[in-house]
């Protein structure tokens, strides 16, 4: 857990399922907000919502520019979205978002 992450995400002017789901990212990410990749099952189970209701946060999330998702490299190189996505918190923007 990053302390930076957390604190951030607390300081976020968010509705309450937002504002859940981005404090469950900001327990998984790394100090500097990014490596958060806990899945969708999981991030229901960390805030007690539907997995339905954590997809739709998180998509209000991404609209408001609070995260950014990035899939996994394949060995390849190309991004696979497939599995758990890479969340990048928007933490160095220095900026809170109205409620959404």
């Amino acid at each position: 857990m990053s302390g930076n992450a957390y604190r951030w995400a607390i300081d976020q002017d968010l509705k309450m399922t937002s504002k859940a789901v981005l404090l469950a990212l900001a327990w998984y990410a790394d100090e500097s907000g990014g490596n958060s990749h806990p899945g969708a099952s999981l991030l229901s189970t960390h805030t007690g919502m539907t997995v339905r209701s954590v997809r739709r946060a998180l998509s209000a999330l991404e609209a408001s520019g609070l995260i950014r998702r990035q899939g996994f490299r394949k060995k390849d190189g190309r991004e696979a979205f497939s599995r758990s996505s890479v969340y990048i918190l928007a933490m160095g923007d220095g900026d809170s978002v109205s409620p959404s």
